[in-house]
């Protein structure tokens, strides 16, 4: 589930760009920061609540949540449904949205080749 959100995240994201390498300059620059946001880098006490909750909207919030309480305290997938309810919820808000930005692309681009009328 984490994945799916964390590809259906990179795919809109990546809609909001021309050029890939751009794309690519964008995660270079937030991808410590939101590592920071899920409170497992940074002490959750020093971040601010508003912060806080922003990076709740992020996979990496909940799946490294996830991933630290069952392997570090040995807890069970029922202890940990409620970041992967929140996985599910963001794949398919994510995948909504890279949906509609690829479908926006192809209407930018000139569309593909099986919409054209035969003569």
């Amino acid at each position: 589930v984490y994945m799916a959100a964390c590809i259906g995240l990179s795919i809109a994201v990546s809609t909001l760009f021309r050029y890939r390498e751009n794309s690519l300059l964008f995660l270079l620059w937030t991808s410590i920061p939101l590592l920071m946001l899920s409170g497992v880098s940074y002490p959750r006490e020093g971040i601010p609540d508003w912060l806080f909750q922003f990076g709740q909207l992020f996979p990496s919030s909940h799946g490294v949540n996830a991933f630290i309480r069952i392997q570090t305290m040995g807890a069970s997938l029922s202890e940990v449904f409620a970041e992967i309810k929140a996985l599910v919820i963001l794949a398919v808000i994510y995948g909504g949205l890279a949906c509609i930005g690829t479908h926006l692309v192809i209407r930018r681009e000139g569309g593909c080749a099986c919409n054209v009328p035969e003569k």
